[in-house]
């Protein structure tokens, strides 16, 4: 099972549990693991929101497409997007930029018929094997 977590959000836990007790339970951490997105689950945006400016896979529907792409109402389809902002915006690492530098980039909103239905980390990036 591969975890996608920061050593920033590690840092944090234990920080927030010393403060606490002063110790961090091996029991406290596996139940604090297992609330952590898992590369190659999707989790329900109902359930939770990635953090914010992280580009994530997901899935997503259209709800009230235009006349000419009716066929495509209501199939899921999977992308690239990030949050910001209680909004939904299709990843680029230009879009990312911008979202960082100003809190919003109108041209790659997602639209409001879309639903975003589920997310999940990205992968790790390849790497070849020192055998190659």
């Amino acid at each position: 099972m591969i975890f996608k977590i920061s050593s920033e959000k590690i840092e944090e836990f234990i920080e927030k549990q010393h403060s606490i007790d002063g110790m961090v339970s091996m029991h406290d951490f596996e139940l604090w693991l297992e609330e952590q997105p898992r590369v190659g689950d999707w989790i329900p945006c109902s359930e939770r929101l990635p953090e914010e400016l992280v580009p994530v896979n997901i899935t997503w529907t259209n709800r009230k497409p235009s006349f000419y792409y009716r066929d495509i109402k209501d199939k899921p389809f999977t992308a690239t997007a990030v949050y910001c902002n209680e909004k939904w915006f299709w990843w680029s690492s230009i879009c990312e930029d911008i979202l960082a530098e100003y809190g919003r980039n109108d041209a790659e909103m997602v639209d409001e018929g879309v639903e975003i239905l589920a997310w999940m980390p990205l992968p790790p990036a390849y790497k070849e094997s020192e055998d190659e």
